[in-house]
């Protein structure tokens, strides 16, 4: 293991970096280094007319080194599948070793003949590790600029096929109530039950051979787009002055959406630009530039930048869209010792189709601090959920080392309000339901206002009669 210094920490510190000795890539570079001190030493001894058996050691040895050129990876190779393939099978591999035994011993003997030889072997190793230092320094500037050549590719590409949809920058508009209102079991052009993707939550982790300097001051943007307006549906959005501080113990980023469920039936795009805030804004670093387009999994890891970020979500299947309207305290106060959660889940609706999906986190206030408005609402940091049509909504709330849980059946559309205790406080859910939104074409054929009437529609000319005169 080496250990090296470089300024890619927060704001710009010194921060300790490790990776792995790479033993194949480092033995060949030695040898050849060796084999010039031989042949060095080798012309020093002709010119002193030293002992013929130093010059024929020598030159020998050199030979050894050149039957061995082609060979080294096998030798230093430690995966013991090939080991015991080298050493049951190949007959070579005795003797390779034998000959690396006799390299040592005529290496033992040079240390005598050469003055400072061991010395010129120690200082090779050094500058080898040396050039190690800058080869993994470019490596991070290669892949930082090959991330962002990339996303301003992907920008381009957006900006050239979708411009008539808005700016890149601009978030979705859509409301996740769009359909609240309909009567039950009425068909409305638009709406549909349809695959949606939960994300539960965004974790920032080290990268093996980056080492973070904890805790991190992370900001940036996080955001989904699907086919329904592709338009940024925003999971994280914090400015450089809004900074969110990672720590090791909670590393995961405070998620703030999506505004309304997120359509999978079709691709769905993950972009992610987080950076690191240093002293001063010359000194921030890239954490990671990325545009994915997501696939079938469960979960993903995405290895980018400085650090990796995990993902975790899921895919459900005819589901609905339920907004969390509000939690009020009607009745007493909440017990915010021990700090406040409200946790949400999706059920199933038939217990053969297994357990319930993760939990979204919709409130988790720090010890000692009530996050209410003056109305008695708690302040939630997400409030769109997708819930599968023939399952339910799950509502914990954590407070003062009390726990209590509310259940809402899914429905097509309306609202659903219930009630529960925590001990002399009272707290009132509100959950409106909606159907999902297949896109914002078909709400304009719908005669729906166009969410983006007033971008692309051109200005038509008043014409204005005068009076006559």
């Amino acid at each position: 293991m080496v250990q090296t210094q470089s300024k890619i920490g927060d704001g710009g510190k010194s921060v300790s970096k490790q990776f792995n000795e790479l033993p194949v890539n480092n033995s060949i570079p030695i040898a050849e280094s060796v084999r010039n001190k031989i042949e060095e030493a080798e012309a020093e001894t002709v010119r002193a007319e030293v002992v013929p058996r130093v010059s024929f050691k020598l030159a020998l040895l050199s030979r050894q080194f050149d039957d061995l050129w082609d060979n080294m990876c096998q030798l230093v190779s430690t995966e013991p599948k090939f080991l015991a393939i080298c050493m049951l099978i190949r007959e070579p591999f005795a003797h390779y070793c034998s000959t690396l035994k006799f390299i040592s011993a005529v290496f033992d003997r040079l240390g005598q003949w050469v003055p400072d030889f061991r010395e010129g072997l120690e200082l090779i190793k050094l500058n080898l590790d040396r050039d190690k230092d800058v080869e993994v320094e470019d490596v991070y500037e290669a892949t930082k600029v090959a991330e962002e050549y990339y996303f301003n590719a992907y920008r381009r590409d957006w900006e050239c096929r979708r411009s008539n949809f808005g700016s890149f920058e601009d978030p979705t508009l859509l409301s996740p109530m769009y359909f609240t209102q309909i009567i039950p079991g009425h068909t409305e052009v638009g709406a549909e039950l349809g695959r949606t993707m939960q994300v539960y939550s965004i974790k920032v982790a080290e990268r093996e051979g980056f080492t973070l300097e904890w805790p991190l001051k992370v900001y940036g943007v996080v955001a989904a787009r699907d086919v329904v307006d592709y338009r940024r549906n925003l999971l994280f959005l914090r400015t450089r002055d809004d900074c969110q501080i990672l720590t090791t113990e909670y590393p995961f980023l405070h998620l703030t959406g999506p505004s309304r469920a997120i359509m999978s039936k079709d691709t769905v795009t993950i972009e992610v630009h987080l950076k690191l805030k240093g002293t001063v804004e010359s000194k921030d670093t890239t954490l990671i530039s990325k545009a994915f387009d997501d696939y079938d999994g469960v979960s993903t890891c995405l290895l980018r930048g400085l650090c990796d970020i995990d993902l975790c979500y899921d895919h459900l299947e005819q589901s609905h869209q339920a907004t969390i309207l509000g939690v009020r305290v009607v009745k007493g106060s909440l017990p915010c010792d021990n700090g406040i959660k409200v946790i949400c889940s999706t059920l199933p609706g038939d217990k053969t189709e297994g357990s319930g999906s993760g939990h979204v986190l919709l409130l988790d206030s720090q010890a000692g601090k009530m996050p209410m408005s003056k109305e008695r609402y708690l302040d939630l940091s997400r409030q769109v959920v997708s819930v599968k049509s023939r399952g339910s909504l799950e509502i914990l709330m954590q407070a003062g080392g009390i726990s209590q849980s509310v259940v809402f059946p899914t429905k097509f559309s309306n609202v659903s309000r219930k009630s529960c205790k925590l001990g002399d406080c009272e707290v009132q859910i509100t959950v409106a339901w909606s159907l999902l939104i297949e896109s914002q074409h078909d709400i304009s054929v719908n005669g729906s206002v166009h969410p983006y009437a007033w971008e692309s529609i051109p200005r038509m000319p008043i014409m204005k009669l005068a009076d006559a005169c």
